[in-house]
């Protein structure tokens, strides 16, 4: 039986992720760890891909992060095996929606009149990505999306919220490359399984200071979106690179980058959910104005036909 389950993680975790104690990275950086280690074997044993094993692995991560709380409380009185299950039926479930999606199968009408089963491999029409809200279709490429106006206005209204969050410099940018940067530039093997890539990451920042990240960091934003974005939007982050990092002596700009896959993972999802709540506020305002357009234009029209009424009479 993994460790996950075990009464002796559990008792940790519950204690960790009590309200009290809720700022700990270090028992998310754990727990990131213990699930990896209890259902990579089993995720690679499927796929037999490095790459897609890293993505279901980050999807299983991510879907018990999001519900730790909720099983932390209904699991107090479980035994360890039924907790271990929990963790197997949820890497079980993200495995076989992605071996769904990844072979598709279409009938073939033969001459002698008999119906074969082919696989084919599985062809994305569509992802949404949640930073930036861009979907590509079977008729409009990722490119074609970036240069439109609407689009683009949208884009640079959420990252410049994104980029003036009061997080700290190093999980900003951990949010950026992981779940922004790396799988966009990575756009051809896009799929709705990948969800962030922590460990490339982690590979492409570690060892580097802040200030030298945050110099290349406009750049490798607009290669990944493929748009020339306005440099007011980064303004934020250039004022904090002067600023001292809470609890230590040390200005941002000489910090060397050295969070861990799971404290990358940790700070994506927590970055996340604000941004979501952020994206949900800005579609409903876009959706009051377009409203609000539709009404002026129907106000307009019904003056329009009043005068023309009362000239025909």
């Amino acid at each position: 039986m993994g460790y996950f389950g075990s009464d002796e993680f559990f008792n940790k975790l519950h204690k960790k992720v009590s309200s009290d104690n809720s700022k700990d990275a270090d028992i998310y950086d754990e727990l990131y760890e213990v699930i990896k280690k209890d259902v990579w074997r089993k995720i690679y044993s499927s796929l037999k891909n490095s790459e897609d094993t890293e993505d279901i692995f980050h999807e299983v991560y991510t879907a018990v992060y999001k519900k730790l709380v909720s099983f932390l409380l209904n699991s107090e009185y479980n035994i360890s095996y039924q907790r271990q299950a929990w963790l197997n039926s949820i890497t079980e479930n993200k495995i076989k929606d992605f071996l769904n999606k990844k072979n598709e199968t279409i009938e073939i009408n033969k001459p002698n009149g008999e119906i074969e089963k082919k696989y084919i491999p599985y062809i994305v029409d569509s992802f949404d990505n949640e930073e930036s809200n861009i979907k590509k279709s079977e008729t409009k490429s990722v490119e074609e999306m970036y240069t439109e106006k609407y689009a683009s206005e949208k884009l640079v209204n959420r990252l410049e919220h994104l980029l003036s969050l009061n997080v700290g410099i190093d999980r900003l940018l951990g949010y950026c490359y992981s779940k922004i940067i790396i799988p966009l530039n990575n756009a051809n093997n896009f799929t709705k399984n990948a969800s962030g890539k922590p460990k490339l990451a982690e590979k492409e920042l570690n060892n580097r200071t802040i200030e030298d990240i945050v110099k290349h960091f406009p750049k490798d934003l607009q290669n990944a979106v493929e748009k020339k974005l306005p440099p007011y939007i980064f303004d934020k982050i250039y004022e904090r690179l002067n600023e001292k990092k809470p609890k230590t002596d040390l200005l941002w700009k000489d910090i060397i980058f050295n969070l861990t896959p799971g404290a990358i993972a940790d700070a994506s999802n927590r970055i996340q959910t604000i941004v979501d709540k952020e994206s949900e506020r800005l579609d409903r305002e876009e959706h009051k104005d377009e409203e609000k357009s539709v009404e002026s234009d129907n106000k307009k029209k019904d003056v329009s036909l009043y005068k023309g009424g009362k000239e025909n009479e």
